[in-house]
């Protein structure tokens, strides 16, 4: 077991987070890695979005990987089901939600 998280790094190359050791991640061994990393503007970007999406979703990894590319602020590739855009909502809600529970104006 590899005991970082750096698959989406641009070498792609593929490790586990340290949580589960029993499986691998849907990512390791993909038949085409480039599905984990959509080229902005090309026709076929949402399609691998998509794909890589679903692969997430069915992936008990989810929850580390997306907490991983949070705390590591991962701005390229899908991580735990999740582009650059949705990640920095998640954050922004993140970061609101404390200010609110810590009684902060906002």
């Amino acid at each position: 077991m590899t005991a970082h998280l750096d698959r989406h790094t641009p070498s792609h190359a593929s490790a586990r987070p340290p949580l589960m050791a029993e499986t691998a991640p849907a990512c390791e061994g993909a038949p085409d890695p480039e599905i984990w990393f959509p080229e902005r503007g090309s026709d076929v970007a949402i399609e691998q979005e998509a794909h890589a999406k679903a692969a997430c979703f069915r992936c008990d990894y989810r929850s580390p990987c997306l907490e991983f590319a949070l705390a590591t602020d991962q701005r390229y590739g899908i991580w735990g089901g999740t582009n650059h855009n949705q990640r920095v909502r998640i954050l922004t809600r993140r970061r609101y939600d404390e200010a609110a529970n810590a009684g902060s104006p906002r």
